[in-house]
């Protein structure tokens, strides 16, 4: 498995990192060397290939070849000003857990507070709101009822059958709680 570092300059995709040694010539954009693997070089066209096909990938032409006649070369062998799709089979890189959504509904006169988040309010635009929230962090919320109303129950997964307050761990992009209140 291949991990790497992206980065768009002018353009062009420039992978750099560690590679697997089978890496295919031509497939990842470089700006040096030190951006292929270790049997391979950065050809004039800007690509990473063994030394024999080094400058011979496609994509941009250098300076060296734009006077170079390839009217009569094979058609996989003509330098073509094309754009490049780099597939490499590596996880992406995360620095920081990934932000969820977690929408809460209210039914009726009350408010869910969420931990860390804020809280909302039957009050709110069409009684909805959307937190993000860290990916596998437990989170508690409290039902909390207006009054002359009690909290009745949660209406959905998560929190179902739980009272006042139901704690869970987001896991799923998109997370829906309704919390319902009643008149005393």
């Amino acid at each position: 498995m291949a991990v790497l570092s992206r980065t768009l300059a002018a353009g062009a995709l420039v992978a750099t990192g560690c590679y697997e040694p089978q890496l295919r010539d031509c497939a990842v954009s470089c700006a040096t060397a030190a951006d292929c693997a270790p049997d391979q070089t950065c050809g004039s066209d800007g690509k990473c290939a063994a030394p024999e096909h080094a400058g011979h990938c496609g994509g941009a032409i250098a300076a060296s070849d734009a006077g170079a006649d390839t009217s009569d070369a094979a058609p996989d062998a003509r330098m073509i000003d094309a754009p490049t799709t780099v597939v490499v089979d590596a996880p992406p890189m995360i620095d920081a857990p990934a932000q969820v959504v977690l929408q809460i509904e209210i039914k009726d006169r009350g408010a869910v507070m969420v931990q860390g988040a804020g809280s909302c309010h039957h009050t709110a635009p069409n009684h909805i709101c959307q937190f993000g929230v860290p990916a596998g962090t437990p989170r508690l919320l409290t039902a909390v009822p207006d009054p002359e109303y009690r909290f009745d129950k949660w209406e959905d997964v998560p929190c179902i059958g739980q009272d006042e307050t139901c704690t869970f761990i987001p896991t799923a992009l998109f997370t829906e709680i309704k919390a319902k209140f009643r008149r005393l």
